[in-house]
């Protein structure tokens, strides 16, 4: 556990709403990933989660009424690919931001209070493999807590959660928005848009 457990008790205990957009703000920054490591292929799938992101973001905004999130659900789990297949890391870090998509919806559907610890876990996942690729190796349990890549993700979801004791509004959602858009990039640092 990179982060210490008081962050983990703390996720848990958001409520439900804040789960929901904490999970939703790291779907929103991983997206970028599904779709510059899916390439060509992936244009009905980065419209589905975009889309889906959009809902939730409304959702959370109070503009709109739950959809049937069920049918999204499952065109979500279509969208994940055999970890064998393709680019290992490529399709581990596609997978992963479908994964935290998907966290995001189960957090509005059936909220099991591990929605928010699961996006977390998925997220720094995704940073790690990353670093670890660059590398071509594993990393050692000091590299991962020194390297400056997985500093900045855990500096991230710590201020996600300090904003989320801020009031629900639509200006509120309009700023976790925008500290989720990462000023255009991912959490592994690949531009929004690239793959497009």
């Amino acid at each position: 556990m990179l982060f210490g457990p008081m962050f983990y008790r703390r996720i848990r205990k958001l409520r439900n709403w804040q789960q929901q957009i904490f999970a939703t703000a790291l779907a929103q920054r991983m997206l970028p990933n599904y779709t510059a490591f899916m390439g060509d292929a992936c244009g009905e799938g980065t419209r589905l989660l975009g889309e889906t992101l959009e809902q939730l973001w409304l959702y959370a905004s109070g503009i709109s009424d739950v959809p049937d999130w069920r049918p999204v659900r499952r065109s979500l789990h279509a969208l994940l690919l055999p970890e064998e297949q393709g680019d290992q890391f490529g399709v581990r870090a596609s997978n992963e931001a479908v994964k935290c998509v998907l966290a995001a919806v189960g957090s509005v559907l059936e909220h099991t209070g591990n929605e928010s610890s699961e996006a977390s876990e998925l997220s720094v996942s995704t940073v790690i493999a990353s670093q670890a690729a660059s590398l071509g190796r594993e990393m050692a349990e000091e590299e991962i807590l020194e390297n400056e890549a997985v500093q900045g993700e855990l500096d991230f979801q710590m201020e996600l959660v300090r904003r989320l004791s801020g009031h629900r509004s639509p200006e509120f959602i309009r700023s976790i928005r925008t500290l989720a858009a990462n000023e255009g990039y991912s959490n592994i640092g690949i531009p929004a848009g690239e793959g497009d």
